[in-house]
């Protein structure tokens, strides 16, 4: 993120903008980059947005540097054995992805002339994120301040990353964590879509302008200016 200086002017903001923008799109799609994307959202916000900054009563505050660190940020399945204790705890991760196709065949357009075809897939998948804390009152408190950035800037990441659809749209209720009994976990599921394009080039004869001439059957010449 560049720093905007107090005399930018908003024509200056907009190429930021638009520049930021660029650099995203330029990111390719997978479904562990989209969990990568929703990891650094989720960071980027506990990093610039404490628990007592936006209202709540719970004082862990995140830090980049784990050691000192209260609450624990991480991929699932990544889980470390000197943080399985430590709580309020942010576990991302993902289900698994769906393919699917616009176009029987995949085509969505065919250029005969370069013998390019144009094919299109559709990946979606759910982004689970799992937070966990020690008593109900914290976990639904601590779900709750994690979930902002992915309401708040849903439409940002959408235009950003090129998403065809990125949507929170579920919050579990608190359940008893199964791996720790005496903690509880709210899950947010995030739906998120978005489209691979690709284009085949065959190696064959390109299809060029073909001549023509129109004859006049009466003085048996070509016709001019056709």
């Amino acid at each position: 993120m560049e720093l905007i200086l107090p005399h930018t002017t908003a024509d200056d903001l907009a190429k930021i903008q638009q520049r930021e923008a660029e650099a995203a799109r330029k990111l390719r799609l997978t479904p562990f980059n989209v969990q990568e994307i929703v990891f650094e959202l989720i960071r980027n916000w506990m990093m610039a947005n404490t628990g007592e900054d936006e209202g709540y009563t719970f004082k862990q505050k995140y830090n980049v540097d784990p050691s000192k660190s209260d609450i624990v940020l991480d991929i699932a399945y990544n889980w470390k054995a000197k943080n399985a204790e430590k709580l309020p705890a942010v576990f991302v991760q993902r289900s698994d992805a769906k393919v699917g196709y616009p176009t029987m065949g995949q085509a969505v357009s065919r250029n005969p002339q370069e013998s390019e075809e144009t094919r299109l897939g559709f990946v979606s998948f759910n982004v689970e994120v799992a937070c966990l804390a020690t008593t109900l009152g914290l976990t639904e408190q601590f779900a709750d301040y994690i979930r902002q950035p992915l309401m708040l800037f849903r439409n940002e990441i959408k235009e950003s990353f090129g998403f065809r659809k990125f949507s929170l749209n579920e919050i579990s209720k608190p359940t008893i964590y199964v791996e720790g009994k005496d903690n509880f976990v709210v899950r947010l599921g995030i739906e998120a879509v978005y489209d691979e394009g690709w284009t085949v080039k065959a190696d064959d004869l390109k299809l060029k302008t073909v001549s023509r001439a129109i004859f006049d059957g009466v003085i048996g010449k070509p016709m001019l200016n056709q």
